[in-house]
């Protein structure tokens, strides 16, 4: 099973290959080692130049699964990063089975701040952000639609 959580997607666009990744970055305060956040950044970007920003929701996982290593969240952020946005890729306290909303939400929330704080070293527009939610992840969207 892991093998296959490894696998990149099929899909390709030219570019991804040379996407700047920034990699497991600390975005919250928390005392779980394996609450990271990856960085895609579209290459030849000058240094004021800012570019909406894509944070992929993973769903429910064990705490401390590093979702954002699978193969799907790693593509994500290469495609989004290489079609000229940022991609961002985090892992977060969700939990399966029980899951840990407040700790996910709170997770969530870090990460956008931290977007957003440090949006012009990582070339973000900080005002244009996009949530893309997966599986049991939807609920953290709830609070960004409040």
């Amino acid at each position: 099973m892991l093998e296959i959580a490894s696998m990149p997607v099929v899909y390709r666009i030219p570019g991804m290959d040379e996407v700047i990744v920034k990699s497991d970055l600390k975005y919250a305060q928390v005392n779980e080692p394996r609450v990271l956040m990856d960085i895609y950044i579209p290459p030849g970007l000058k240094k004021d130049e800012r570019r909406p920003v894509v944070l992929f929701i993973h769903g429910s996982a064990p705490v401390g699964s590093p979702v954002k290593n699978m193969g799907a969240y790693k593509s994500w952020g290469r495609l989004v990063a290489a079609s000229g946005m940022v991609g961002v890729t985090f892992t977060h306290r969700l939990g399966y089975p029980k899951p840990q909303l407040s700790d996910a939400a709170s997770d969530v929330s870090a990460a956008i701040n931290f977007d957003q704080t440090n949006a012009a070293y990582y070339n973000i527009d900080k005002d244009r952000i996009c949530l893309a939610a997966y599986s049991g992840g939807g609920p953290m969207l709830s609070m960004a639609m409040r």
